[in-house]
């Protein structure tokens, strides 16, 4: 036990790289080593002084890390270090593994396929929808889904997985107790029950901008394929995908319009080798899972429409909007009706929750 105690304090406030902690253990054998070496024994494992520095300054903060450790029951949290059993085997030979993981809810199961879904946070409608339906299909045919929790793709993504009670799995760039963005507090809390929230950090860390990057790369691990919605040129989810090329886990990416900014990104991808997926599953092909039993010839935006009910007024006037927003002067032309007689049943509609008003008088539908 003492020496998972000295774990924790290694991995949540030692601020050294993992490669760095991890040739520390090699040296020292064990943790607690580690915390007893002086600076003079320290000096003469080859770190530089500024390394040696932060490992004397962080010895002030055991007591603060103690104290948590053995708090992280109350608040339901596992800490997970990669010498135990229920470590993901899927982590452990990546480039600098996580020498310790903060759980709220439970890991990835190991047997079990899994998808990573990223791209945007200002994404468009069309990406949002889009996100959703993989999310709740590749989770109704039984595959995990892993993404950030940011606002945009990642999240509509994991909402999809949720919706069908799908095993889903944030990996945060903030603590497992600080949930970023705020307006997430509903989605954090599925996801902790049917799923689990991932952190290397302390609880109570806050989401700084360099954790992101190195979260990152523990999406792409635990993911069998990577799927980038919507990215543009310079975008983290590049970044992503190329971890998981270097992990050697299958990309794949869905195409956009070539005049669209937000789809640049997954664009380039799929010119330079990614797969181009039009459907969920596509996706279940690559990874090899059976299919839902979808029409796989089937354009995106015309999928998985909701088999409902409505009047003739409303059918002629849902049956001409799909995911790519349209402007009300086309849906009046496209549907041969009045101006009144359109506002009025596009109201109905989204009130129904079939449709929405992405913009000033462009009108989009919702995927179920």
């Amino acid at each position: 036990m003492r020496e998972r105690e000295f774990w924790y304090w290694l991995c949540c406030y030692v601020n050294l790289s993992v490669k760095t902690k991890q040739a520390l253990l090699n040296i020292f054998k064990s943790a607690e080593n580690i915390f007893d070496a002086g600076e003079k024994c320290l000096i003469d494992t080859g770190l530089k002084e500024k390394q040696v520095s932060i490992i004397l300054n962080s010895k002030s903060r055991f007591d603060k890390a103690l104290s948590e450790y053995h708090n992280l029951g109350q608040k339901s949290i596992s800490f997970i270090t990669i010498n135990d059993m229920d470590y993901p085997e899927r982590l452990k030979n990546i480039y600098e593994p996580p020498l310790g993981l903060l759980v709220k809810g439970r890991l990835p199961d190991n047997n079990m396929k899994s998808v990573a879904i990223i791209g945007a946070r200002s994404c468009s409608h069309y990406g949002a929808e889009t996100a959703a339906w993989f999310g709740r299909e590749l989770a109704a045919a039984g595959v995990q889904v892993i993404s950030g929790m940011a606002l945009g793709i990642d999240s509509r993504g994991l909402c999809g997985a949720v919706k069908m009670q799908g095993k889903a799995f944030a990996v945060l760039g903030s603590g497992t107790e600080v949930i970023y963005p705020p307006e997430n507090i509903d989605l954090y809390q599925e996801i902790v029950e049917i799923g689990g929230v991932i952190s290397e950090y302390p609880p109570h860390e806050k989401p700084l901008a360099y954790h992101f990057p190195q979260r990152n790369r523990i999406i792409s691990a635990l993911a069998d394929c990577v799927v980038v919605v919507e990215a543009r040129k310079k975008s983290g989810s590049l970044i992503t995908a190329d971890l998981a090329l270097e992990q050697g886990k299958d990309v794949a990416a869905v195409p956009g319009r070539h005049s669209d900014e937000l789809s640049a990104g997954s664009n380039m991808l799929i010119k330079n080798g990614a797969y181009l997926v039009m459907s969920p599953d596509d996706v279940l092909d690559i990874i090899g899972v059976a299919d839902s039993g979808h029409d796989k010839n089937s354009h995106i935006k015309n999928s998985n429409r909701i088999k409902i009910t409505l009047d003739k007024r409303k059918e002629k006037v849902y049956s001409i909007l799909h995911l790519e927003p349209k402007y009300i002067e086309t849906i009046i032309k496209e549907s041969g009706l009045g101006l009144e007689e359109v506002l009025e049943i596009l109201v109905e509609l989204e009130m129904d929750g079939l449709i929405k008003q992405t913009s000033k008088n462009y009108y989009a539908s919702c995927i179920g």
